[in-house]
């Protein structure tokens, strides 16, 4: 096998307890290829200085210190910084297994891929312990996905990857970086969750061929305080959302993606989070929540969505669509007639 280089970005903030495992992890790959570009956020902690030691040990360890400025930020600055022929994101409380590089850069080689995802095992931490380690499936245990244009390409996002139980991953997913760099494929900055979908999406749009395997290759650890569990966000879920597709939107025209396919993605990516709210409430509350500057873009997308009610059909099914269609008509309302929408919820 040809010698590829492999960029390994881990974004770091207050993960003393946790990235020398991260980094130990990295250093155990059979594969020795590789470069790791370690970005410390700011942390108040430990973390820079662990970093800062690992890389004068290992001329292969890259270690960047900037301002808290969000993981986003930090991803970015390790994209620039990056000179691989593949990608791979590591956050730095979670841990690959040995042959995770080897793995993927045997199939990313010889299959000529463009992405490669495949299973991880979650550590689910809660304030009083661990949970049992818990296997994440994935829908299909190994198939490829050859897609030649941009019906294919969004297809394969609609039924495929918003389909898909661990989509919103980052970590277990295998990337080309000349793609990425070359299309200025870049997580949206200001975000407090939900950033791996912008990007995730931004990358499907260029890519040619898709491949998944059902093999452990991480771990991902999900911590109780970690972002994902705070209640505080769960508020600005929506305006943080519409955020994330406003950037995909700035890729629809060189991709040439139709603005009724963009539609749709809007609406399924809507909808998946609209289905994680405990009540319509706290949909109402989200979209009370919207920003100003995200608001006209949310109400175009909205209107557009309800005046073309067979994008319903295509994104749900016939059965859902009708529902659906409603859903997104309360949505328009509590934005544009709030006092008669609430009453009417």
């Amino acid at each position: 096998m040809k010698d590829l280089l492999v960029s390994i970005i881990v974004p770091v903030y207050n993960t003393e307890c946790y990235v020398a495992d991260c980094i130990n992890s990295i250093l155990a790959q059979t594969y020795p290829f590789w470069e790791l570009i370690v970005v410390d956020d700011g942390s108040s902690d430990a973390s820079g200085s662990i970093c800062d030691d690992y890389a004068e040990k290992d001329r292969r360890i890259q270690c960047y210190h900037q301002e808290n400025q969000g993981v986003s930020s930090a991803r970015n600055l390790g994209i620039q910084c990056a000179k691989g022929e593949y990608l791979l994101f590591v956050d730095s409380d979670d841990m690959i297994t040995p042959r995770l590089l080897e793995t993927a850069v045997t199939y990313m080689k010889e299959e000529n891929l463009d992405l490669l995802y495949f299973n991880l095992d979650m550590i689910v931490e809660k304030k009083e312990g661990k949970e049992p380690l818990t296997v994440w499936e994935p829908k299909n245990k190994i198939e490829s996905f050859q897609l030649s244009g941009s019906k294919e390409r969004v297809a394969y996002i609609l039924d495929e990857y918003l389909e898909f139980n661990a989509c919103y991953f980052l970590c277990n997913k295998f990337f080309r970086l000349n793609l990425v760099k070359a299309k200025g494929i870049y997580f949206e900055s200001g975000v407090r969750m939900g950033e791996d979908i912008g990007f995730l999406i931004q990358y499907l749009l260029y890519a040619h061929k898709v491949k998944g395997i059902s093999e452990v290759l991480s771990w991902y650890r999900i911590r109780y305080g970690s972002a994902m569990n705070k209640d505080n966000t769960k508020i600005f879920w929506l305006d943080d959302f519409v955020s994330l597709l406003k950037g995909v939107w700035r890729h629809r025209k060189k991709a040439g993606i139709s603005c009724g396919s963009f539609n749709t993605i809007f609406m399924k990516v809507m909808d998946n989070q609209y289905q994680k709210r405990e009540s319509r409430r706290e949909y109402r509350d989200a979209v009370k929540q919207l920003e100003r500057k995200n608001r006209p873009f949310f109400i175009w997308q909205t209107c557009e969505a309800l005046l073309h009610p067979f994008r319903f059909i295509r994104a749900f099914g016939k059965s859902m669509g009708k529902r659906k269609w409603k859903d997104n008509l309360f949505a328009l309302g509590y934005l544009i007639l709030p006092g008669k929408a609430e009453r009417k919820a």
